[in-house]
């Protein structure tokens, strides 16, 4: 029996990493339009893609658990999460963006 919930969470995992290749874009088009001006970057401005790669990659690791079972997909997708939030923290702490309230 197939519930309306799980495409809606199969869409939401989806968006989920389309919004990381999104920002994963953004980042390059920043990292291209900064060598074209010519504007130097120093090493934590390089070492912030070198950390968001693995999350963006990482966003993308549930097509691998579609036909796992329930309880062992959502663990994995948990993992998932809280795998590119500890990414994310991480590259927002070598910018210097991180904010903890």
């Amino acid at each position: 029996m197939v519930y309306p919930v799980a495409g809606s969470r199969r869409r939401g995992l989806l968006a989920y990493a389309g919004l990381l290749d999104l920002q994963g874009l953004f980042g390059v088009l920043l990292i291209v339009a900064s060598l074209v001006a010519a504007i130097p970057m120093n090493l934590s401005q390089w070492l912030h893609p070198v950390i968001m790669l693995p999350a963006i990659a990482l966003g993308h690791f549930n097509r691998r658990v579609r036909a796992k079972p329930d309880r062992e997909r959502h663990r994995v997708q948990l993992g998932i999460f809280l795998g590119t939030l500890a990414f994310i923290s991480l590259g927002l702490l070598v910018i210097g963006q991180l904010v903890v309230p």
